[in-house]
């Protein structure tokens, strides 16, 4: 929880020092088209996904990284169980890939119903896998261990979803939708629990803080914000990128 780092499309990655607000690390040689980013939580690996398929995992001890590609069209989303030992990856392509990490080798494969389902994230206790579709303003909500769909989750107006985190404790799933609220969902009951309305016109990504006390959006104007992870007020704003910020970790 002390470091945060931001991606854009410019393909400039930034690590931030939270606690002094300044920056402690600049990753050069990364190509543009960043379209999300993941801290393993163990530290030691950063993951990044990109806008060709690409999948680039940097390994902080030896300053090398791993490049894969399994995927034919843009990732949209990357997530990391709490043991480090799995990842998942959603894309464009309509595949959800479970990967060993972080060797990056392939487990096993699961292909859409159709070319929309593009988000995938699962919980940090390994128990329910959240994926959101395109075509329709809902997120479905699976037991991750034996793939059976548990409910589905509609929106509170006819539009699709932008991100989606469970957070690290497992207790709350953050949704943002195209151009509406972002709406935080209790796991136990899957009951809403609240609604932020966000300045920026599209909530880009969703990252939450390892003690779960604050929420972190972004959005088109490269603003990122800072909300109570339990409902409140937004704590503040963070301005930088020049463009659209599209992932946090």
């Amino acid at each position: 929880g002390k470091t945060l780092a931001i991606g854009s499309v410019s393909g400039r990655v930034v690590l931030w020092d939270v606690r002094t607000r300044r920056a402690r690390e600049r990753i050069e040689g990364l190509p543009k088209g960043l379209t999300s980013i993941r801290f393993a939580p163990d530290g030691a690996t950063l993951a990044m996904g990109y806008g060709d398929g690409m999948v680039r995992v940097r390994h902080f001890e030896t300053g090398e990284t791993t490049t894969v590609k399994e995927h034919r069209w843009e990732i949209r989303s990357i997530s990391i169980s709490a043991d480090s030992r799995t990842m998942v990856t959603a894309g464009r392509d309509g595949r959800i890939q479970v990967w060993e990490y972080p060797e990056c080798r392939i487990r096993h494969t699961h292909k859409a119903e159709t070319l929309t389902t593009y988000l995938a994230d699962i919980s940090p206790n390994g128990a329910w896998m959240a994926t959101v579709r395109r075509d329709i303003p809902s997120a479905t909500i699976w037991d991750a261990r034996t793939g059976e769909k548990l409910t589905d989750l509609a929106f509170p107006i006819n539009q699709q979803s932008s991100c989606l985190r469970f957070s690290p404790d497992s207790r709350t799933l953050a949704l943002g939708v195209d151009t509406g609220p972002l709406m935080l969902y209790d796991t136990q009951t899957w009951q809403e629990l609240t609604r932020y309305y966000p300045r920026g016109p599209h909530v880009n990504t969703i990252a939450f803080s390892l003690t779960v006390e604050v929420l972190l959006t972004s959005d088109d104007y490269g603003t990122i914000t800072a909300w109570d992870a339990r409902p409140g007020p937004h704590r503040g704003t963070l301005k930088g990128h020049p463009w659209g910020v599209t992932s946090l970790t």
